[in-house]
């Protein structure tokens, strides 16, 4: 699995298909295949970066047959950290 930053391409397709001024933060999920020599992409998708992504024969995210029964469900959370000189701004 691969999880990285979407492009800026991608924010600007996903908020000009909804027609919306917000897109939550996207991250880029790729799973491979490691059964063989070389790995192989059997899908790549784009989440939330607090979300949970399904993975297996009936869907989810995708459908990935490959995956079996009962499939997998990842769970991304991004922690958010309020830096240190931000405490005035809390008070307020």
């Amino acid at each position: 699995m691969s999880v990285e930053p979407a492009s800026p391409q991608k924010y600007a397709e996903f908020a000009g298909d909804a027609n919306v001024k917000y897109v939550p933060e996207l991250i880029q999920i790729s799973l491979f295949d490691l059964s063989t020599a070389e790995p192989r992409l059997i899908t790549m998708t784009y989440g939330g970066a607090n979300s949970q992504q399904a993975y297996g024969p009936e869907g989810g995210a995708a459908v990935v047959a490959a995956i079996g029964q009962p499939g997998i469900k990842l769970f991304f959370s991004k922690s958010t950290c309020v830096p240190a000189d931000a405490s005035a701004v809390l008070r307020q």
